[in-house]
């Protein structure tokens, strides 16, 4: 049941690489995702059979089905890799080797934390995509993000606790996943503070030039979602990531020291990474990374 478990995670994945791929670009378009999915070429609205997340896009030899222009590929990458990030999320979870094995309480802790997981990380990727091509931070992802993760560790925290059918879910334990993937109410508003308040300072001093306004709101949704003090080696990472990114286009003359990034996209793969290891071993790779930044 594990391996079936662990499959079905990839299928899911590469379902809502679909989605996310096709929200990244209307958002970062400033476009609304309702509206059926179409060939930009030519207009043909697809069919049922030209959904299937990646099966779709090779029975059709990566061609338009009605005009034969050539689909691009990023659709299938996409749909890949995100199959394959849920499926490491599922797997970094301690109690995904116990589905369907040691009732119905554990099913359902890691039914919420696998749940929570890919919805966080579905935000992160649009972010990412929408970021890189657009230079845009959609506010309706990052702001509700934030907000939803607030609320959330607010229930967690004072409501959950007494509704006797759910109080399971927020019971500290070596069964409550939750309590690593979801920060405390406290921790977590102090993250989202603190984080947004750092790069929007960055923003306003060098009145956005150094940082856009963007990733002030990525980081309150990063904050809010990581908790206070972890979000910082997070933060710390995405700087390292995107100084070693400046450095090599700079070296290729692909870039100057004026160039534009995309910073988002660096905060984003931080936070995914963090996001798998915070789970994998029991938390001890993530916790072990979190205290020897902090002892530097």
């Amino acid at each position: 049941m594990f391996a079936l478990s662990a499959v079905c995670s990839f299928i899911f994945g590469a379902i809502a690489g679909s989605f996310i791929d096709a929200s990244a670009e209307r958002w970062g378009q400033d476009k609304s995702i309702m509206g059926r999915s179409h060939c930009v070429s030519c207009g043909y609205i697809l069919k049922w059979k030209d959904l299937f997340p990646i099966f779709s896009f090779l029975a059709l030899g990566g061609r338009c089905a009605n005009c034969g222009v050539n689909i691009p590929k990023r659709h299938l990458v996409i749909e890949i890799i995100t199959g394959f990030i849920f499926f490491v999320i599922f797997l970094s979870l301690p109690l995904s080797k116990y589905v369907l094995v040691a009732g119905a309480h554990t099913d359902l802790i890691l039914l919420a934390n696998v749940v929570f997981l890919w919805i966080a990380t579905s935000a992160i990727l649009i972010i990412i995509l929408s970021d890189a091509r657009f230079y845009i931070i959609p506010d309706i992802v990052s702001i509700s993000s934030a907000m939803a993760i607030l609320a959330f560790s607010f229930l967690l925290d004072y409501v959950i606790p007494n509704i006797s059918f759910l109080s399971f879910l927020a019971t500290e334990g070596t069964n409550n996943v939750f309590s690593r993937i979801v920060p405390s109410f406290g921790q977590s508003l102090m993250g989202a503070t603190i984080g947004a308040l750092f790069f929007f300072s960055i923003s306003f001093i060098s009145r956005g030039k150094w940082m856009g306004w963007g990733d002030g709101k990525m980081a309150l949704f990063l904050g809010a979602l990581f908790g206070w003090p972890f979000v910082v080696p997070v933060v710390f990472a995405s700087f390292v990531l995107g100084s070693i990114v400046g450095i090599v286009l700079m070296l290729k003359k692909e870039a100057t020291m004026k160039s534009l990034l995309p910073f988002g996209v660096f905060l984003g793969i931080s936070a995914v990474f963090f996001l798998i290891f915070q789970n994998t071993s029991g938390g001890q790779i993530f916790k072990f990374f979190a205290s020897s930044f902090f002892a530097l």
